[in-house]
């Protein structure tokens, strides 16, 4: 249908058997760009064939729009063949099916092929590719808003060698594994989900070798629910609305029946979990998100946290819930968390009196001091101090003082006689003066009486603000 020219073929009843014939084209060869355009127009009746291609060769378009009836495919079928080819499926009614298990499904094989669903239901019991062959040539992407799209054939590939993109707005996507970006360095893959339900039956996972995406904007999905979930070196990026996000489920024990039960929770292991906020997003500080949640366990060895959001700040925790552990995203309540966050602290590292280089500074004096708490050979601005007369001997002890009225930290001395049996009190010293020492820090100057006693000692405190 359309070779080396344009060709149309409606069909509104009737049945179509071309099974016998092994392969079907829809837009076949081309001279020039567009010169080779295919149509078929399905509203009603059966379509059956082999091999069906939708746009083959360069320079070549095919497009199938169905809205009723069926049409099944069983053997290895295309949506766009060879550099310059464009295959095109867009389904809003009827039911497609792919009924071949043993060969695959590919949308955008090493040319472009897009699937646009707005109704219907789709079905393929072999695995579905999106975007095969090369990732300079191979495109492929699927635009799901509607209707039912079903896998049953171990793997939805989004991304395989070449760039994949699965759009999720909307319908029902029942599948038994997910993998993004997995057989090519250069391979991309975003599976990003705004609307419906998803199931994978045995796990999600990010790339082997490439770049994988798994997105979840905003709460409008009803589920998303997997067994497991692997983002090893690969990205999961969550956006929240104004009721947060979708949580994603990882249940766990075979519990969705798929082909095996993994149990291994879910693995963010060296991978990049990215946080941004939609427009209506209005958290305020303190407020909790819950994004994942797994019946068995995190692994968050090494994950790199990022948030994107240019209103809000974030950090995150993994908290016991629900005879489980949830990822909980919180929106920044005091700077010492924002600092924090900024050097890439998280979970226990972030916490106040932590110590994640061992300088025997706890995130709080490093904060305070403006110290890295990543690099132990940074502890930041030391105090100094030394003797001085003036009608009588004084100790000056001089130390830093983050300038910003609204840093949520409060800076004092204590003094004491005795380290034994003594104890320290906020009392003993004179504040004589305030300087600048950078944009950032200022100097205070303490002066201590030197002869009052035979000996004293001091330290500096820094404490959060209590409000």
């Amino acid at each position: 249908i359309g070779r080396s020219g344009d060709g149309t073929f409606n069909q509104m009843g009737g049945t179509v058997d071309l099974i016998a014939v092994d392969e079907t084209f829809i837009g076949r060869y081309g001279v020039v760009p567009g010169s080779s355009q295919g149509t078929l127009n399905i509203s009603d009746g059966t379509f059956s064939t082999g091999r069906l291609h939708v746009g083959f060769g360069d320079k070549v378009k095919g497009t199938i729009n169905q809205t009723g009836g069926t049409i099944t495919m069983n053997r290895y079928s295309t949506l766009g063949t060879y550099a310059g080819a464009s295959g095109t499926i867009n389904l809003d009614g009827g039911t497609m099916e792919f009924t071949f298990g043993d060969t695959v499904f590919y949308i955008g094989r090493s040319g472009d092929g897009t699937f646009n669903q707005t109704g219907g239901s789709f079905t393929s019991v072999a695995p579905v590719s999106i975007g095969r062959y090369k990732a300079a040539i191979g495109s492929g992407t699927v635009n799901l808003s509607g209707g039912s799209f079903i896998v049953t054939g171990e793997n939805l590939y989004v991304g395989y060698e070449g760039n994949g993109v699965f759009n999720q707005t909307g319908g029902d996507v029942d599948v038994i594994r997910i993998k993004g970006a997995d057989h090519h360095a250069d391979a991309t893959g975003l599976y990003s989900i705004s609307g419906g339900s998803l199931v994978a039956r045995n796990f999600i996972k990010g790339g082997a070798v490439g770049n994988g995406v798994f997105e979840v904007l905003g709460s409008g999905a009803t589920s998303i629910e997997t067994d497991s979930m692997y983002f090893y070196q690969d990205t999961f990026r969550v956006k929240l609305d104004e009721n947060g996000s979708t949580l994603v489920r990882a249940v766990g024990s075979g519990l969705l029946g798929g082909t095996a039960a993994y149990d291994e929770g879910i693995n963010l292991q060296s991978a990049l979990f990215e946080v941004d906020t939609l427009a209506g997003f209005n958290g305020v500080l303190g407020d909790t998100f819950d994004v994942l949640w797994t019946a068995d366990g995190f692994n968050t060895t090494n994950m790199t946290f990022s948030n994107l959001s240019s209103i809000t700040d974030f950090s995150w925790a993994i908290v016991a819930k629900d005879g489980g552990e949830v990822l909980q995203l919180k929106v920044i309540e005091n700077p010492l968390e924002i600092w924090a966050v900024g050097y890439g602290l998280s979970g226990g590292d972030a916490a106040a009196d932590a110590d994640p280089d061992g300088d025997g500074l706890g995130n709080l004096y490093e904060f305070g001091l403006g110290g890295d708490p990543t690099n132990s050979a940074d502890r930041g601005i030391s105090p100094t101090y030394g003797l001085v007369e003036d009608a009588g001997i004084w100790m000056n002890y001089i130390y830093p003082k983050l300038s910003d009225t609204n840093s949520g930290l409060s800076y004092h001395l204590e003094t004491t006689s005795d380290l034994v049996d003594g104890s320290w009190t906020n009392s003993g010293y004179v504040v004589t003066g305030t300087g600048t020492i950078d944009s950032d820090f200022d100097a205070v100057t303490n002066r201590v009486p030197a002869d009052a006693k035979d000996e004293q000692f001091i330290r500096l405190v820094i404490e959060e603000k209590q409000e």
